[in-house]
């Protein structure tokens, strides 16, 4: 047996299926008001298309430095310590390709990104004026309602980029995926200028490796200068001095291996490339929603229309009765 809402009373001739034929009629009734609705859509996705810059996609697909195979061949660092950039590593909390990582967009390799010549101006366009070559608040809607606020609030827009703009931009641009289950990583980043944007994602690899690799060879001459100095003191104990001698010999050997310039926590495992013509906004996916939507929509306006339509007459009926 059918439920029925207490309260509700339904029409004698209701039958199944009536509620579609009454939006099929309503549709069919007010077929002007969907070809509105739909002309209407379409028309603003296409003014849309036309005022947003199109960017293009630059792909770039990293990984841990290998242990073992071909590309494996020549160890960045001796053999106890060739497993240190691999992920997961059983007796370490963080490898160094999930620092690598997080380098990508961190403050100091934003500050070492700043240094390159005529970066900031391709990252903050709206903030540069190429014909004074000085900076100034950015511009646009955005821009004026955010001075506008810290204005409001008591506080500064700043004007010339610094580290941490950079970095927040990066966040915000740059997109890192897995590659499947692999420790793979996939970089995408967006921007306007297609040469650019490749240059940009390999750049920032390049920043991020250098930066560890830094701070292991700073690591490692601290350590050879400790060491140095306890071998140059005489020791009684001959297996003591032994141990030494082995230790400071193999952070020179890591100090060398740092100096080869070979890749320390991540390789290239796809360099960096992007369509040759711009990929973002896609019209092959922006128009198709925007003619669904504008459908969604008509039919909407339409059934209402209808309804009330039919929601008038009844009153009109009853005023007369």
């Amino acid at each position: 047996m059918a439920y029925v809402r207490p309260g509700f009373i339904p029409h004698p001739t209701a039958q199944p299926g009536d509620g579609l034929r009454a939006v099929v009629r309503a549709v069919a009734r007010g077929w002007r008001i969907v070809a509105a609705a739909v002309l209407l859509s379409v028309t603003a996705a296409l003014a849309g298309l036309w005022s947003v810059e199109p960017h293009y996609t630059a792909v770039l697909v990293i990984g841990p430095t290998a242990r073992g195979g071909m590309a494996g061949m020549g160890a960045r660092l001796p053999g106890w310590l060739s497993g240190l950039a691999e992920p997961g590593f059983a007796d370490e909390a963080l490898s160094d390709f999930t620092r690598f990582l997080h380098l990508l967009t961190s403050v100091p390799v934003a500050g070492a990104l700043m240094e390159e010549p005529g970066m900031l101006p391709r990252l903050f366009p709206s903030r540069w004026d190429a014909g004074t070559g000085t900076w100034h608040p950015p511009g646009g809607i955005g821009g004026m309602m955010r001075t506008t606020l810290l204005t409001l609030s008591g506080r500064d827009e700043a004007v010339v980029p610094d580290p941490g703009m950079v970095a927040a931009w990066l966040r915000t641009a740059l997109v890192v995926e897995p590659v499947g289950t692999t420790p793979m990583r996939r970089l995408r980043l967006r921007h306007p200028d297609r040469t650019f944007a490749m240059a940009l994602l390999t750049r920032l690899a390049a920043l991020s490796d250098d930066h560890l690799r830094g701070e292991t060879q700073r690591r490692s001459e601290a350590q050879i200068a400790y060491f140095t100095g306890i071998v140059a003191v005489p020791l009684e104990d001959q297996a003591v001095r032994t141990s030494f001698s082995d230790m400071l010999a193999d952070q020179k050997r890591v100090l060398r291996l740092l100096k080869a310039g070979q890749p320390f926590a991540a390789d290239i495992i796809e360099p960096a490339t992007a369509p040759s013509r711009p990929d973002w906004p896609d019209p092959t996916v922006v128009l198709p929603a925007a003619l669904a939507a504008g459908m969604m929509l008509g039919i909407g306006l339409a059934t209402a229309r209808a309804s009330w339509r039919q929601r008038a007459g009844q009153g009109q009926r009853a005023d007369d009765g």
